[in-house]
């Protein structure tokens, strides 16, 4: 019985192992990993730099932009406590209901554009978190090095010596 399972398997393996035989299998050649191009490496450099450079331009800007949202904000709270304080006084001495009104009405405005100072506020906060992050700067040598790929970058060294 044991002898009749292992001949069709030995069989079934010889026959695998032809074909197996004439099958032609193509090697993938290796990259050469002694490749050096020293401009490459110059122009990363340049466009790290250039980035850097870049994100403390930006972050200027969304600094001052925030101190003005900031300011905007704590103006809109000031003028929505003065109102409050007007609405209370206008209470106790039992003034009329346009007066009233017109004093919700400039709360409530105050109100709105408050919370959309804040909102723009939270926007520019998290844009500032995002720009001091390593992946705003790998991102814009990418796109400084894909704007121009194949524009030869000449340092300052190099300006230098070529004049």
């Amino acid at each position: 019985l044991i002898p009749s399972i292992i001949f069709p398997l030995a069989i079934v393996i010889c026959i695998v192992g032809v074909i197996l035989k004439k099958i032609k299998w193509k090697k993938h050649g290796k990259k050469s990993k002694n490749s050096y191009d020293r401009t490459q490496t110059v122009n990363k450099q340049f466009y790290e730099r250039k980035a850097y450079a870049l994100r403390e331009e930006k972050l200027h800007d969304l600094e001052k932009e925030k101190e003005k949202l900031v300011k905007d904000r704590t103006s809109y709270e000031e003028d929505y406590k003065q109102n409050l304080t007007k609405l209370r006084e206008l209470k106790i001495k039992r003034a009329g209901a346009d007066e009233l009104k017109k004093v919700e009405k400039e709360m409530k405005k105050n109100q709105k554009l408050s919370a959309s100072v804040g909102v723009a506020l939270n926007r520019v906060q998290s844009e500032i978190d995002y720009v001091k992050t390593d992946a705003f700067i790998s991102s814009t040598v990418k796109k400084l090095t894909n704007a121009n790929m194949n524009k030869p970058v000449s340092t300052p060294a190099e300006k230098e010596t070529n004049k």
